[in-house]
């Protein structure tokens, strides 16, 4: 068997498949649904207002299986305001001395459209000079950007700002940080984080309903009962000219692209694509990118998209359609055999 490393920490449960166009993790993507709450709730944006979990809606630590404590919201997101937390002020770290070990890509950002439905694009003067203005209103519910505000502050995020731009460091390594999920209200100082969070997992919500019967009514040909469920999460988001569709291969398009938007950081691209056949093509000899913001007078900016994958291409090949039969399992009956892709 080609056993390779790679191969081996599949076989024995320990890979970690990414998300494409979703975020840039450092050191290894991870695919899974988190499993920390529950939430149907609706609201104005399509990010529900946070419900209580498992562990509180404003701890900044989780415990993991072996009972260690991890920060894991401190690595999702930048700052508060400076000096609510020791350890604020690390160089080459967030003002709350946080690592961003997660962050939106700009394949990701550059998705979003217009208020108006119309696409964005890096191409247009207008758009380039000013890329964060008009943008829908999940793109503010889900994007930390440069210039936006944060917990009572304004987040930058140019290179070389504290909370700006850099690879190989701990801020962001695309120009950008992930809000969606993450607990918008200020931590009083002196207040204790024991117990409670600032991030809270949704493990579905009625969105998401919505284009998982869309997506059934499209399989069915049922065009008009598709449209009118994606429609209604469209026009929850703000939107208020309905989408159109003749066909049903029209009608994937428009929803393979509601579900990389609405759904985003949800744990859910990485299995759209390959259910849908797609990752061979849109994550095979592919590179991620981000923004990197250029600080060129007070309150003045140029955007560089750069690329974050070091020049170096992503691999998809044919046979991660199927994952290999743990080791485990072979090693405890012979008559298993592996799947020959994988042999």
């Amino acid at each position: 068997m080609g056993d390779g490393p790679a191969l081996r920490r599949i076989l024995r449960g320990g890979g970690s498949p990414g998300r494409e166009g979703e975020c840039f993790f450092r050191g290894v993507q991870h695919p899974g649904r988190a499993r920390h709450g529950l939430s149907l709730s609706v609201h104005p944006v399509l990010r529900p207002e946070v419900v209580q979990g498992p562990e509180g809606p404003r701890h900044r630590r989780h415990r993991g299986r072996s009972g260690v404590e991890r920060s894991v919201p401190d690595r999702l997101c930048p700052h508060g305001p400076a000096g609510l937390r020791a350890g604020a002020g690390h160089p080459g770290r967030p003002r709350d001395g946080g690592y961003a070990e997660i962050s939106p890509t700009e394949d990701l950002v550059s998705s979003y459209q217009m208020a108006d439905g119309s696409e964005f694009d890096w191409d247009n003067p207008e758009m380039a000079a000013n890329p964060y203005e008009g943008r829908e209103p999940r793109f503010y519910a889900t994007i930390l950007y440069n210039g936006c505000q944060w917990k009572g502050e304004t987040l930058y995020t140019y290179e070389g700002s504290k909370d700006g731009f850099g690879l190989g460091g701990g801020t962001t390594s695309t120009g950008y940080y992930m809000r969606k999920l993450m607990k918008e209200a200020i931590q009083p100082k002196g207040t204790s984080f024991t117990g409670q969070g600032d991030l809270t997992y949704y493990y579905m919500r009625y969105a998401e309903v919505l284009l998982i019967y869309a997506e059934a009514m499209a399989m069915q040909d049922k065009l008009p009962e598709a449209l009118d469920a994606l429609n209604q999460v469209r026009r929850r988001a703000g939107f208020t000219k309905d989408l159109t569709a003749a066909t049903q291969t029209e009608f994937m398009k428009l929803l393979r692209h509601e579900r990389k938007i609405e759904l985003a950081f949800e744990g859910h691209r990485f299995w759209d694509l390959r259910r849908w056949g797609l990752a061979s093509t849109v994550l095979n000899g592919t590179s991620m990118h981000g923004v990197k913001p250029i600080k060129v007078g007070d309150n003045e900016f140029t955007y560089e998209v750069v690329d974050i994958d070091g020049g170096k291409t992503r691999v998809w090949e044919e046979r991660y359609a199927r994952f290999p039969i743990p080791l485990g399992e072979i090693e405890q009956n012979e008559a298993v055999q592996q799947f020959d892709e994988w042999k």
